[in-house]
């Protein structure tokens, strides 16, 4: 699982570091919503790849209803809530910082950045 989560962080991460991508919210044809990082191929392409905290999938895009464009610094805070709900601290901290990278004037990420390392404190105080 682990190592599954350092893939995901450093594929999103090489994602942006490239340009290629955006922050999104997925809207499927049945209604779910997916919130992360979306790599697309072009307009025409058949799949979108979207890179969220479980991973990266390709999703046909006959199953994508809408694509909702976000600041790139939104997509990284979407994926450090996910990780921060699936209690893996570390790697949320990464992905807030990688927010704060991506829009420097954003007292939000400031904040969860803040915010989680003071939880990681309190965890490593305990341990």
């Amino acid at each position: 699982m682990m190592v599954s989560r350092n893939i995901t962080i450093l594929s999103f991460l090489w994602v942006s570091a490239l340009g290629i991508a955006r922050a999104d919210v997925l809207t499927l044809q049945d209604g779910r919503t997916m919130s992360g990082i979306v790599e697309e191929a072009g307009e025409n392409s058949p799949t979108v790849k979207f890179i969220g905290a479980s991973g990266s999938i390709t999703i046909p895009r006959a199953r994508v209803k809408s694509i909702q464009r976000e600041p790139m610094a939104r997509g990284y805070m979407h994926i450090g809530d996910t990780f921060i709900r699936q209690g893996d601290l570390e790697s949320a901290l990464k992905a807030y910082m990688r927010a704060a990278g991506a829009d420097p004037e954003s007292a939000e990420a400031r904040e969860l950045i803040q915010t989680t390392q003071a939880a990681l404190d309190r965890r490593q105080r305990l341990h």
